[in-house]
């Protein structure tokens, strides 16, 4: 573990072995883009939100919307050697009102093996008797049974497994539709060709018509977001 300095003179930890460079925490921190897109311009609100970061690694992400205004943080990173780096980014920037998880977020409570990192990781459901080196545990998020009024944001890039993650927040979307309290989700759709119409399908069964959809960015040059709100009339 060691620290990379990203944004403007931002010093965060990073696993060792990473780039002298992280692009897309440079890109945030300094242009406010994330994957390119200006989530701001595109109508985020994240000033008084509850950020729910699902694949959080290091925490730029989580940094970032601490310094537009949201008032909590629930970060998720099952990735043990990122987590300590999240954990370690906490405490020395002192992220308040946020609380980190060394979990994958997916559909239902089980143990998962981890092979790789970023793109090139997979996620493997484990037997209950059998061992593996970067074993984590897969959380739903209904299981954390949120009853927060705010306005909620769930951030998710991990790596193919949005619909798994959106699978295991199907109370809380339909709570929150069904009540009207305000709800984005920002999604990661460039990991394989059909996610962006999974993902959509998928938010259409639990949310009926209350929520909108925009399509940004471009699935072939790998920055593709779906950003959907709703609950709100």
């Amino acid at each position: 573990m060691g620290l990379l300095t990203i944004g403007n003179n931002i010093q965060m930890y990073y696993p060792d072995g990473y780039d002298k460079v992280d692009k897309y925490g440079d890109q945030l921190l300094n242009d406010g883009l994330y994957h390119g897109v200006d989530l701001i311009k595109e109508g985020v609100t994240f000033k008084n939100s509850l950020l729910i970061d699902a694949g959080a690694y290091v925490g730029w992400f989580t940094h970032w919307a601490l310094l537009q205004g949201v008032s909590s943080v629930l970060a998720f990173e099952p990735l043990a050697k990122n987590f300590v780096c999240l954990h370690n980014n906490l405490k020395k920037h002192n992220w308040q009102n946020t609380h980190v998880f060394p979990y994958a977020l997916v559909d239902t409570p089980k143990i998962l093996g981890m092979h790789g990192l970023g793109q090139k990781s997979t996620i493997i459901e484990l037997p209950s008797n059998q061992s593996f080196s970067d074993a984590t545990v897969g959380m739903s998020i209904d299981a954390f049974h949120l009853d927060e009024s705010d306005p909620l944001i769930i951030k998710m890039d991990v790596e193919g497994s949005e619909s798994l993650l959106i699978k295991g927040a199907a109370n809380l979307l339909s709570q929150r539709v069904a009540e009207k309290r305000d709800t984005t989700l920002i999604i990661c759709v460039y990991h394989y060709t059909d996610q962006c119409a999974d993902v959509k399908k998928l938010i259409q069964e639990y949310t009926g018509n209350k929520f909108s959809y925009k399509e940004v960015g471009s699935i072939d040059n790998n920055t593709a977001l779906l950003i959907c709100g709703g609950g709100v009339d």
